[in-house]
């Protein structure tokens, strides 16, 4: 009989396989590497269809999905739907018992829910994209911007144990911005595969 406990992981993230995600696969295969390799995976994702690339994959891990109110096209909409999914995603998280959460940034602002409602447990931020960074990218805010600035704070004051970043330049931004708060990173490049 086994006695050694193994370690449990959370990985969250708004798509997952058979939804064809680019973030949803890179998702399912680390997923899939930790089941392969002894560790007990729990998956949170939407329960929603995505339009979006990514090769067809079988999910692996334990998958819990969560609903959604609106997944049409109107931007307003999406975007208070994207926030709500976030919460559900985080809250349905915690009550899977874990020793590290590993938060994606799918939907948008997924890292802030984790910063608030994941405080004292261990949580990981794998950096798929920057926000609320991609906001001003995108022209919808400013960086002077109240609210900005407000996610910015409450972002730094939950910050993740550790971070995983696509590259050394993603790296480089994110620990001028997280400072002394972070001193673990890691990279995991993603997204350009050669055979």
């Amino acid at each position: 009989m086994d006695t050694e406990k193994k370690i449990v992981v959370n990985i969250v993230n708004r798509n997952y396989p058979p939804s064809k995600g680019g973030t949803g696969q890179a998702a399912a295969e680390l997923a899939t590497c930790l089941c392969e390799n002894g560790f007990r995976v729990n998956v949170f994702h939407v329960d929603v269809s995505y339009d979006g690339g990514g090769n067809e994959r079988a999910p692996a891990g334990n998958v819990v999905k969560v609903g959604t109110f609106y997944s049409g096209r109107n931007k307003y909409l999406r975007l208070a739907a994207n926030l709500a999914e976030g919460y559900l995603l985080i809250k349905a998280s915690k009550k899977h018992p874990c020793d590290v959460t590993i938060c994606m940034t799918d939907p948008p602002l997924l890292n802030l829910w984790a910063s608030l409602l994941l405080r004292k447990r261990r949580w990981v931020l794998w950096a798929m994209d920057l926000y609320p960074e991609a906001f001003v990218s995108g022209g919808l805010v400013s960086s002077t911007n109240f609210f900005y600035r407000l996610i910015n704070k409450w972002l730094l004051r939950g910050a993740p144990q550790h971070i995983i970043a696509l590259g050394p330049v993603q790296k480089k931004y994110l620990q001028d911005k997280y400072r002394e708060r972070i001193s673990s990173y890691s990279l995991l490049p993603c997204g350009i595969y050669h055979e």
